[in-house]
């Protein structure tokens, strides 16, 4: 406090206090005018300085302990020193600030530890936000630093020439310098354009969309030779490149969007614009907008012939055919076509042999000048498993149970035989039949009148028994005065008379077949119509077979039930002819179904989650046709089905329906676990990428991530926002960035000069992983179906810029004695950066990146099996790889 020298200055009698007041006020303005000075010219010293640290920043240290930003700073606080220095020599020391009765000199230490740099960190707030591509929307930065430099204060009255007080005071200043959030969003840039991060996510969604969508296409027409092509994969990076720059710092570099224009013209359109501005030229708004289809249908159209506006569908178009057609026959051979010429050359091959065989004789073929054309189906046989399962179904059908009932006259009338004189019952004998006489014979029920325990035929007996009864008599004789016992037998026939003895033969149950029995009108009766027996035969059979031989040892037998069987009638055949026939019949709707447009390349790009979406889309359709399938309606009719034939060949309907049904579940759920399995092995063995990873982004909806097209902008303000600090409140403020980048496209074709050296600033390097025709899925046997061919392409990407600068177009003005003022820069180039003395701080590097990802193709079974087949598997341009 400046007070105790206002009241009491050396050899001054003490003032009035208006005086005092006076003298206090002069000193307090003079001194805050001199430390305004001051903090006005610790902004522009730090400008200056942080304009020159931002064209050549280090970004690694050459000291082990101080970081890159340290070094940074240190340099800073190096110039501020240096440049305070000679301005308080000149301007605020020998009294010469002052009012004209005071003097304030200032003295700095020259301490580097007493400089002190505080960051100050805001809020960026960007308008586009896609999970996994872009970086946060809402992301904290440093934006600003805050200088604190304690300076000595020593107040002099100029009257007397006696100092009055001397006092330390800590002069801080905000540098009006967005430098630091400059720094660290180049940082981000180049993180989120290297290893797996968005750059890669873009590149991984872009490349799959593009290489399935491609894939199809070969498999419809041979062309293109290679699924995944350097050409395209070139501006693909090139514009993920430009839409990660619009992601985080809001624009572009414009002549990266010429370049990018006229270079997706070049390679997908086949076409070089008149001007390379014409692409620049077409946009309508603030963005440079690229529709997906660049990258998949219309290079595809180019290269095969067809016209730009001919559409094809970006999904592989499967079908359930061979799902369908694997209980119908089994393909024991596969024929692989080729063409030389005017030659055409098929190659029958066994599919016992492993897809690695087949891939050795297309190869083979190919090096003696042939053109692998595809694969069809080769050699067919029915398949018995289903025949024999189709004779199962008939005989069910065919086939009814019945078993013989005999009911006995409860109260036979027996009569004894006459045994007169001999009254001692000595038991009888076993009966034995001593004469039959059938009186009726009852016939099966009127049409439509017989149910399961109906008498289908029965007779009536009169049975007439006989049987030995003894007996004898007891007399007493004497004999010489002795009394003998004589004995006297007789055997005596007694006879019983059983009336209606009743055997049926009864029917317990018919046609009993999945669920379905006893539900065939008119049974046991010939249907004329159709010219089905309906079982009528099987009566015959059991009464021939069993019946008439059993009747003698039916009519001794008790009441109750016998010889319970299933027999077998006769089947017409027509009937196994019919039942293939709608076999076939199903067949032929079944490869209708298509998978619904929506599921496709650009909206599924994860191979797995495409199989996934295609299996649950095809089961759907096929659901909600199974009623078409069964034509119940044509078999069956008030509960009843119209025939045994008719009735046969549902059945067989519905064990086919059902039997796809689980198929198709089991199919689909094996082909997505060996597709994970076999992605999962490729990128074991070539990559040190995350399964998960990649699944993750794969799986992301790209349509609507990309909305159908990619959105790069070229210029839009981002939001920044405060908290409060310093005792100031919160505050916005915003900032655009300009790019400007070299080269301003990245070409792996093409060496750029820069410094008088000539390179490649981009690497692409692609290698089909499973061969010139991929694998097929299933594993091709003639036990299994084939589905789909898979193929897989790794991508390796390098790169990087000469130079890449971001500048503030929305900063304090710097001056410049040319132009009037520059705006803040940051600039990334290879540089080795010293200090005044020559000192080496460290180095400034360029904005590179490196990664790996995984293109993936699946086509349908038979055509053109999906992969490279120029026979060259790694294509390789550009920039060398290590």
């Amino acid at each position: 406090s400046f007070t105790t020298v206002f009241l009491y200055e050396q050899g001054v009698e003490q003032r009035d206090s208006q005086t005092i007041h006076y003298s206090y006020d002069s000193v307090k303005q003079l001194v805050s005018k001199a430390e305004s000075d001051i903090s006005s010219l610790l902004n522009q010293i730090s400008l200056t300085e942080m304009h020159t640290i931002g064209l050549q920043p280090v970004v690694v240290s050459n000291d082990p302990v101080l970081s890159a930003d340290e070094v940074n700073k240190l340099r800073l606080k190096h110039a501020l020193v240096d440049e305070l220095k000679l301005y308080l020599l000149s301007n605020f020391q020998g009294n010469h600030f002052q009012n004209g009765r005071y003097a304030v000199n200032v003295v700095f230490s020259d301490s580097l530890d007493a400089v002190r740099i505080e960051q100050v960190s805001m809020d960026i707030h960007r308008p586009m936000n896609l999970p996994l591509i872009s970086p946060p929307q809402t992301k904290t930065f440093p934006t600003y630093w805050i200088l604190h430099i304690p300076l000595c204060f020593e107040v002099v009255c100029l009257e007397s020439m006696t100092t009055l007080s001397t006092s330390t005071r800590t002069i801080s200043s905000v540098i009006t310098s967005r430098y630091p959030l400059l720094y660290h969003l180049l940082d981000e840039y180049n993180q989120s354009i290297n290893g797996v991060g968005p750059l890669w996510s873009i590149t991984t969604i872009l490349s799959n969309m593009y290489s399935l969508a491609r894939g199809y296409k070969h498999y419809q027409s041979g062309k293109p030779i290679n699924v995944v092509d350097n050409h395209h994969l070139d501006p693909l990076v090139n514009a993920g490149l430009l839409l990660q720059s619009g992601f985080v710092f809001g624009s572009v570099d414009p002549f990266a969007l010429i370049a990018l224009g006229a270079s997706i013209k070049k390679a997908v359109y086949q076409d070089t614009p008149s001007s390379s501005m014409d692409s620049f030229n077409n946009m309508t708004d603030s963005s440079f907008h690229i529709p997906l289809d660049d990258f998949s249908t219309i290079c595809t159209n180019v290269e095969v012939g067809d016209p730009l506006d001919v559409k094809i569908d970006q999904n592989p178009h499967m079908n359930l055919s061979p799902i369908a057609a694997q209980p119908l026959y089994t393909v024991q051979t596969a024929s692989l076509c080729f063409k030389r010429g005017t030659e055409d050359l098929t190659v029958e091959v066994s599919l016992q042999d492993t897809e690695n065989q087949i891939q050795e004789i297309i190869k083979n073929y190919t090096a003696l000048g042939y053109t692998f054309c595809g694969i069809d189906e080769g050699m067919k046989e029915t398949n018995m498993s289903t025949d024999a399962y189709m004779k199962n179904i008939l005989s069910d059908v065919y086939s009814t149970t019945m078993y013989i009932e005999v009911k006995r006259d409860d109260h036979p009338l027996i009569k004894r035989g006459d045994h007169d004189g001999f009254p001692i019952d000595n038991g009888s004998g076993e009966w034995s039949i001593l004469q039959t006489e059938c009186t009726a014979e009852l016939q099966k029920p009127d049409k439509g009148q017989i149910l399961p325990g109906s008498i289908l035929f029965g007779q009536l007996y009169n049975v007439t028994w006989s049987r030995k009864h003894y007996w004898s008599s007891k007399t007493t004789e004497y004999i010489k005065n002795e009394t003998v016992t004589v004995w006297k037998h007789y055997t005596a026939y007694d006879t019983k008379f059983e009336e209606n003895v009743t055997l049926f033969i009864l029917l317990d149950e018919y046609s009993s077949c999945q669920g379905f029995v006893n539900d065939v009108s008119d049974i046991f009766y010939y249907n004329i119509s159709v010219n089905d027996p309906n079982l009528v035969d099987t009566l015959t059979t059991y009464k021939q077979t069993i019946y008439d031989p059993a009747v003698d040892i039916l009519l001794l037998s008790d009441s109750g039930i016998y010889y319970k069987q299933r027999v077998n009638g006769s089947i017409p055949k027509w009937v196994a002819q019919h039942a293939w026939d709608a076999l076939y019949e199903i067949y032929d709707e079944i490869s209708l179904i298509q998978q619904d447009t929506s599921i496709n390349s650009s909206t599924y790009p994860d191979p797995s989650v495409l199989l996934q979406k295609t299996s649950e889309n095809l089961l759907k359709k096929f659901e909600e046709n199974m009623t078409t399938y069964l034509q119940l309606d044509s078999y069956f009719s008030d509960s009843m089905f119209f025939s045994c034939g008719l009735k046969a060949e549902y059945c067989v309907r519905l064990w086919y329906v059902n039997h796809l049904y689980k198929k198709i579940q089991t199919v689909f759920s094996t082909i997505c676990d060996t597709v994970n399995s076999t992605l999962l092995d490729a990128i074991q063995d070539h990559s040190d990428i995350q399964p998960d990873m990649l699944h993750e982004t794969m799986n992301a909806d790209a349509g609507s991530l990309f909305d159908s097209f990619i959105s790069i902008p070229l210029g839009i303000d981002l939001v920044l926002s405060s908290e409060p600090i310093l005792g100031m409140q919160g505050w916005n403020e915003s900032i655009r960035v300009a790019v400007q980048q070299f080269p301003s496209y990245l070409s792996p074709f093409e060496k750029e000069e820069f410094e008088g050296k000539k390179e490649y600033f981009l690497g692409i390097q692609n290698i089909c992983l499973l061969g010139p025709t991929g694998i097929p899925l299933l594993p091709l046997t003639p036990a299994t179906p084939w589905v789909v061919t898979l193929n897989l392409w790794m991508i390796s990407v390098k790169g990087s810029y000469a130079t890449f600068q971001i500048s503030d177009c929305m900063d304090e003005t710097i001056f410049h004695p040319l132009f009037g003022h520059q705006p803040q820069s940051v600039l990334r180039k290879d540089q080795l950066i010293y200090d005044k003395q020559g000192l080496l701080l460290g180095k400034n590097t360029r904005i590179s990146f490196s990664f790996d990802t995984f293109a993936t193709s699946i086509v349908p079974a038979y055509g053109l099996m999906v992969g490279d087949t120029d026979g060259n598997l790694i294509e390789k341009n550009g920039r060398t790889y290590e």
